[in-house]
């Protein structure tokens, strides 16, 4: 293979595909970027195993020889990212790549391309119709309670994956670590019916590399996020998402309404006060006085009046997680926030008041002794 590309070019797609390539990958192989040379195209792609990533780059010009070949993604980025000139050279043959820019030439030992496992890259086929912008909320809202590490994401690690279901046209979007879960949901009747556990950094890259024109198909085992020149797909988790409606209170005896933002800057300025590492806040929501504070025997306690609370049941007290309560009013747009619950030491509810129907967050207080 032998062609002639702008510098640039190269190196956004190869830095692009490189993102999914292990350096500690068990299969040698897969340290490689598989470079295939058409007519009017290079096609770039990485893998790991679990995910791979395959950039396309229309060639109307420069194409002299096609072919395919695998070079090391590490030392070709790096030899790309070094050199000056504005384009540059490739020319492989018989497993030895010669790359000349400028005045710099390189020569990279390739790997035979029959080493090369063969990955599954069509396209599943079921798609999910709804909007993007859409898709993208609901995901950057669910990761905020994903387990990335510790003993949950090791003893249930379909914990470290956002579950996507489809039932008679209702989305349901949900991320969780046990402690805590953010639920997104929204109607969509053109997606067929599914149940499928996405792992976490697939999320992520698809927030990271993908605009709204990006299309997404899952099937089984993988999902597919896939624009015209750009495609990334990752195997689902495997298991049972947990019944996540169950945790999820059916009736809520007592209901607190009050500004987001005054609790959550008071949630901030006690966070200092901490317990073997964890801030655990206490909330008393009263008819005469609201207030949060926090206490810890080596530290000290603070304690602020909350002042916007409007309560519309008897009053009611509990601790949490202050960490947990501070992402969850994070992810609210609205400018009040709803707390509601069946009653003390059950789960709570907290979600925007303009967002009652979209999106919802459950935590479970802690107990103190």
């Amino acid at each position: 293979m032998k062609f002639n590309i702008e510098t640039k070019t190269l190196l956004n797609a190869v830095n692009n595909v490189s993102k999914v390539i292990d350096k500690l990958s068990p299969l040698p192989a897969l340290a490689n970027l598989k470079i295939c040379v058409e007519e009017k195209s290079i096609v770039i792609t990485g893998s790991n195993g679990t995910a791979s990533m395959q950039q396309t780059l229309e060639m109307e010009t420069g194409v002299e020889e096609s072919g395919q070949c695998l070079v090391d993604a590490k030392y070709f980025s790096e030899i790309i990212r070094k050199v000056s000139g504005q384009s540059i050279d490739v020319d492989c043959t018989d497993n030895l790549m010669h790359i000349k820019c400028g005045k710099a030439k390189f020569k990279l030992t390739c790997t035979d391309i029959g080493e090369y496992p063969e990955i599954d890259l069509n396209t599943p086929a079921n798609k999910l119709y709804c909007p993007i912008e859409t898709l993208r909320e609901a995901f950057e809202k669910a990761l905020v309670c994903v387990a990335s590490g510790g003993r949950v994401a090791i003893s249930r690690p379909i914990l470290t994956g956002i579950h996507l279901s489809v039932d008679d046209g209702q989305v349901t979007i949900v991320g969780s670590d046990s402690y805590r879960m953010n639920r997104y949901a929204f109607i969509d009747m053109d997606c067929k019916d599914t149940s499928i556990t996405i792992p976490r950094q697939a999320c992520v890259e698809f927030l990271k590399t993908f605009n709204d024109e990006v299309s997404v198909f899952y099937g089984e085992k993988k999902i597919q996020f896939k624009t015209n020149d750009m495609m990334y797909q990752s195997q689902l988790l495997n298991g049972t998402y947990p019944d996540v409606s169950r945790i999820i209170p059916k009736s809520c005896l007592y209901h607190v309404e009050m500004d987001k933002n005054e609790l959550l800057e008071a949630i901030k300025r006690c966070d200092f006060v901490k317990s073997d590492g964890k801030q655990i806040v206490h909330l008393s929501f009263g008819t005469e006085e609201s207030h949060v504070d926090s206490k810890s025997e080596m530290i000290g306690e603070t304690y602020e009046e909350l002042e916007t609370v409007e309560l519309m049941s008897d009053p009611i007290e509990f601790n949490l997680n202050g960490k947990y309560l501070r992402d969850a009013l994070d992810v609210i747009n609205s400018e009040k926030v709803q707390i509601t619950t069946p009653g003390i030491g059950k789960p709570l509810i907290v979600r925007g008041s303009c967002d009652v129907l979209k999106l919802m967050s459950v935590l479970v207080p802690v107990k103190t002794y």
